[in-house]
């Protein structure tokens, strides 16, 4: 499960004066605004991309390829998170777990292995890149 958790601006913060332990420009208590399914492997390779316009993707364990013994396997997923970006402070307390139920996540890609390491996202290009334990880079364009 991936909780996704965000830090709402602080109302009272001074833009104008630098910011210090009384003048902090975000609220320190995270809030959970969704939960994602992710499937839990111990010692897998975990990696998240967040985009500057709240696309996130990501790569966890994925076992479900018939026959195998489900000690591998990897998935490409992500998410759009606009929807949470646009959304009003004063909806942010509201039944944030039918929130976090409503939205799925989409996946992209799957490997039989585990030979994914990283991931980045750019948005402005549309484009997702995948790193490879060898060095190779996957790029994948979308629209």
């Amino acid at each position: 499960m991936i909780h996704h958790f965000v830090l709402l601006p602080n109302p009272w913060f001074g833009a104008d004066e630098p910011p210090s332990e009384n003048n902090v420009p975000y609220n320190t208590i995270p809030v959970v605004r969704r939960l994602l399914g992710s499937p839990v492997r111990l010692f897998s390779t975990y990696h998240m991309a967040l985009g500057s316009r709240g696309t996130a993707v990501w790569i966890d364990s994925h076992t479900d390829f018939g026959g195998g013994d489900g000690a591998r396997g990897q998935r490409l997923a992500g998410s759009c998170a606009s929807e949470l970006l646009d959304a009003d402070d004063d909806e942010l307390y509201d039944d944030l777990n039918e929130m976090a139920s409503s939205m799925d996540a989409s996946v992209f890609g799957y490997s039989e292995n585990d030979e994914w390491t990283r991931v980045a996202v750019d948005e402005e290009e549309g484009r997702i890149a995948i790193g490879y334990l060898d060095g190779t880079i996957l790029l994948n364009e979308y629209a």
